[in-house]
Formats: C-alpha cells, structure tokens, sequence
C-alpha cells in the first residue's frame, strides 16, 4: 500500500526545500520498509544523492 500523506506542523526552512523533503520522504516510505533505510535513502537524496 502506498503512503500518500506527510503533514508538516513546524518548520525553520524555505518551502522550497520543504516541498523536495517531503517529496524525498514520501519516496523513501514508499521504497523501504525499515526507519534506517529511510534515513539513509533521505540524507544521501537531501545531500546531492552522493
């Protein structure tokens, strides 16, 4: 089942780079399973995908 919904209740930063967060949140959800692996999936994408 896909995970379509993120909400945000208080954020420091642009909404520019809120909306690729949530954009890289919500494919990371939907491609792993396991907290870690979206932690790693979300900094390597948030971080230049090196």
């Amino acid at each position: 089942m896909l995970k379509t919904s993120i909400e945000v209740y208080n954020s420091d930063i642009s909404d520019e780079m809120q909306d690729e967060a949530l954009q890289v949140a919500l494919l990371a959800v939907n491609m792993y399973t396991e907290d870690n692996d979206i932690a790693v999936y979300m900094v390597k994408e948030l971080d230049g995908g090196d």
